[in-house]
């Protein structure tokens, strides 16, 4: 009847007795080892070590196991099945932490440290530090030692468990900030309890006797687990829509991350309860927990960086290469491994051999592939990602094949191509006449800013040295004429600023207001503005 994540304890549920003569029941074993002399389920627990387990309580049980196998020595168990003894040998696992666990653990304390560091005053950073302490506190198991140490430990794995995982909870619901839609309002904080209290009521259930049956302990835990991922998915699912576009794609980064980390494990444990292989499943349980450490990394993208890469690229990536695994490795099973096991045979080589040449080649096709189907997930999961794609695609190409328009004309072809597909809540386009800048388009605006002539100045040797686009930010750097530029752009709300060059000078500029949706732009938004930069560059040099 002993269990916990990283316990040092053994992993035999039993199902204690009421009566002063009944004896132990194996309910459940995590691994069951095959032979006639090994623990099965069923069997009646006599002795452990020296100690008789006739007639013994819930508690007195977890405290003669942990006593037997403590420091790490093997204890006898002596168990009756059907009128005969069978002898079997215990130990306790090793109380370390495993080698997958510290990445996350580590990443989790670590990221809590940082973020109480810089904002040590923000309700919202103090939350953010117990909740990823106290995970980080949950997750590091107590070495060996006496056994009211170790019983001790199973309960400060509870008492953390619960607090943890409540905090957790509290954090997802608070989780960004601020609400900005009327129509939807935040959970309620009370809400935080109830998957934490279903997890402790489940593991109490082993140390108090009942109420649940315990051969029923994977399947309860496995529930709880599923109802804690479900609560944690369907919370930011709903603060998705109280928040702003630049918010949610805070939220697509955590999403990102708990798909990161928890996809691979459950599958695991999937695989692990159909085919009960003890060793394969440690091994590959151990490589799934390691993947917890994408969730302190996610969160730190989300809370610092957020705007570092673009999610939605990145996310459509992973779904992409996702369904190419599943459909490679179905096809794989069911159909071609036994074709590429025959095929190896008839040219005089070992099937194995054969069946991972196979997979090699399969891996090797997986990238040009993954190029022809991305477009058709973005098309589904990123409809106006797609649109703004093939938008600048065309402009470019109407670029190249205009070679005799004038550069003024041109601009009139970009303004209304950035204005319509990235939908910015205004933009001006600038060309360069002598010592100023006029404006020869504008969207969004009754009329373009006219620059005094030092701001005209300040602007040309700026830009003149710089190729890709400027994000205009309120922060300060060495540069002067960064900084002096950064606030003339300020002064105006610009966000964006998109250098043309012409004849290895900068022969003009498109600024662009915040987007209407008050989403960010994102790299691949830059990306594009860059790709129309440069080719107008080249088509009028």
């Amino acid at each position: 009847m002993v269990f916990g994540h990283g316990s040092p304890l053994t992993t035999i549920v039993a199902d204690v007795g009421s009566g002063p003569d009944e004896l132990p029941v194996v309910a459940f074993l995590t691994v069951e080892r095959p032979g006639d002399d090994r623990l099965k389920v069923g069997d009646h627990l006599l002795s452990v070590g020296d100690v008789d387990l006739r007639g013994i309580s819930h508690m007195g049980y977890q405290v003669a196991m942990a006593e037997q196998v403590r420091n790490g020595k093997t204890a006898e168990v002596r168990a009756e099945r059907n009128g005969e003894i069978v002898i079997d040998y215990i130990r306790a696992r090793n109380g370390n932490m495993p080698w997958s666990h510290i990445p996350f653990v580590v990443g989790f304390a670590t990221l809590a440290l940082i973020v109480i560091l810089r904002a040590p005053d923000i309700q919202n950073s103090r939350l953010f530090f117990a909740t990823f302490m106290s995970v980080a506190i949950f997750q590091t198991p107590i070495g060996d030692g006496s056994a009211f140490q170790l019983i001790l430990s199973q309960f400060m794995f509870l008492g953390f468990g619960f607090i943890s995982l409540t905090l957790v909870m509290l954090f997802v619901i608070a989780f960004p900030r601020p609400i900005v839609s009327e129509d939807w309002r935040r959970i309620p904080n009370w809400v935080a309890f109830i998957p934490s209290s279903f997890w402790l009521i489940i593991r109490l259930n082993y140390y108090l006797g009942g109420p649940l049956l315990a051969q029923d302990y994977r399947v309860y835990s496995f529930v709880i687990d599923i109802l804690f991922f479900v609560s944690v998915l369907v919370i930011l699912s709903w603060n998705y829509h109280c928040v702003d576009p630049a918010s949610r794609r805070k939220l697509r980064w955590v999403l990102y991350g708990v798909y990161l980390a928890f996809i691979p494990i459950i599958m695991i444990h999937v695989i692990g309860t159909l085919i009960p292989n003890a060793d394969a499943f440690l091994w590959l349980r151990g490589i799934g927990v390691f993947l917890y450490v994408a969730i302190p990394i996610s969160m730190w993208i989300a809370i610092a960086h957020f705007d570092l890469f673009d999610v939605d690229r990145v996310i459509s990536g992973t779904v992409t290469y996702t369904l190419l695994v599943v459909v490679f490795a179905l096809m794989t099973e069911t159909q071609l491994e036994p074709v590429a096991a025959n095929l190896a045979t008839q040219m005089g080589l070992d099937p194995g051999t054969g069946q991972i040449t196979f997979v090699c080649i399969l891996a090797a096709i997986a990238l040009p592939v993954q190029r022809l189907v991305r477009p058709h997930i973005e098309l589904l999961f990123l409809p106006h990602q797609h649109a703004l794609n093939k938008s600048v695609e065309a402009l470019i190409e109407e670029i190249s094949q205009n070679n005799d328009a004038n550069f003024e004309q041109m601009t009139q072809l970009i303004g209304n191509c950035v204005a319509e597909s990235m939908e910015p809540s205004f933009c001006a386009l600038y060309v360069r006449d002598q010592d100023n800048w006029q404006s020869t388009f504008c969207s969004g605006i009754d009329q373009a800013p006219v620059f005094t002539r030092d701001q005209s100045a300040a602007i040309t040797r700026f830009l003149g040295r710089r190729v890709m686009p400027l994000r205009i930010s309120s922060a300060t750097i060495q540069d002067p004429e960064h900084n002096r530029v950064n606030a003339i752009f300020s002064d105006l709300d610009v966000t964006i600023v998109v250098p043309f060059h012409h004849h290895n000078a900068c022969r003009g500029f498109l600024f662009l207001g915040h987007k209407r949706s008050r989403d960010i732009y994102t790299k691949t938004d830059l990306t594009l503005l860059t790709a129309v930069a440069m080719q107008t560059s080249l088509s009028y040099s």
